[in-house]
């Protein structure tokens, strides 16, 4: 049964994304920016679609995380569209981390240690704070091709493997999406796809049965989340505008200094296909000492192949 469904995901993706590829490049396209990578409009906004198909064959399925997160990707394709205030999309993103905490009545963080009204708001807050954070930072990582979609099809081959096999029908979906989405790409996922799944990734860490299975899950995704956070605190120090767009991430700042996108997507690729062996195979010391491992790895490549940070702004 899985098996058909992932296939009907496929399947029926690459058809739709193939069908209005045409319309796409009319009316939903990304215009060459200071943050982008790319020269030339390209069409985006294909997440939308990936994100529905994904949410109906999972729905058929029992498994509802998808379509919980549906909202926000279609509030981030109108976003693609028409630039919606930072402030309403960043409102929607906590009434939705919001409604996942308590829908699933995650209160293990809680009781654990504390039975407090004032505790158990600050634990929300918290959880509002790096719920967001996260959607963000994996939104901030899709700006080469095949990057966000390729790292979170190999994180959902190990969740696969480990016994969740609903991620084998977002398998299908993004494997037909990244056929257009690898260099060089005939289309964008858009923030309709990146903060689609951004949000899957934090529903599903919340909705883990305790904090130890979604830290462990959170860790799949180091690659990405590290590359973000680095760049963050950097900016950070350095007294920029966090907020203004740039090229200073790593994997930016690597396609900058020669590297084409492919290589780039495929070192990120490789790093979570090796965290996810430890994730399947090790306990929780080994799978952080191998996202420290990839650390120490992205200090080299980042020294060594990339542009100096302080030279790109």
């Amino acid at each position: 049964m899985i098996l058909k469904l992932s296939l009907i995901s496929f399947i029926t993706t690459l058809i739709i994304l193939n069908i209005l590829l045409p319309f796409l490049t009319r009316n939903i396209y990304a215009e060459p920016s200071k943050r982008g990578m790319h020269s030339g409009n390209k069409p985006t906004g294909a997440g939308i679609f990936f994100a529905l198909i994904i949410s109906i064959i999972c729905y058929i399925k029992n498994f509802y995380l998808p379509l919980l997160c549906l909202p926000l990707s279609i509030i981030s394709l109108l976003d693609d569209k028409y630039n919606i205030p930072r402030f309403i999309r960043y409102l929607s993103q906590v009434i939705f981390i919001i409604s996942i905490y308590y829908l699933f009545k995650i209160d293990y963080s809680i009781s654990l240690f504390f039975n407090n009204f004032y505790i158990h708001y600050f634990i929300l807050f918290l959880i509002i704070f790096f719920g967001t954070g996260i959607i963000n930072l994996i939104n901030f990582m899709d700006g080469i091709d095949g990057l966000v979609s390729g790292c979170f099809m190999v994180a959902s081959f190990f969740i696969y493997i480990n016994g969740d096999y609903n991620f084998l029908i977002i398998i299908g979906s993004l494997l037909a999406f990244i056929i257009l989405n690898w260099y060089p790409s005939k289309i964008f996922m858009g923030d309709s796809g990146s903060i689609f799944l951004g949000s899957l990734i934090v529903s599903y860490a919340l909705k883990s049965e305790n904090i130890l299975d979604g830290i462990k899950f959170l860790i799949l995704f180091t690659p990405l989340i590290l590359d973000s956070t680095i760049c963050i605190l950097l900016r950070i120090k350095n007294k920029q505008k966090i907020f203004r767009a740039h090229k200073l991430h790593l994997y930016q700042r690597l396609v900058l200094n020669g590297f084409n996108h492919s290589t780039v997507s495929i070192m990120y690729i490789s790093a979570t296909f090796f965290i996810g062996i430890m994730y399947t195979f090790f306990n929780i010391y080994a799978l952080l000492l191998s996202s420290f491992f990839t650390l120490i790895i992205g200090i080299f490549i980042n020294n060594k192949y990339a542009i100096d940070f302080n030279k790109e702004k």
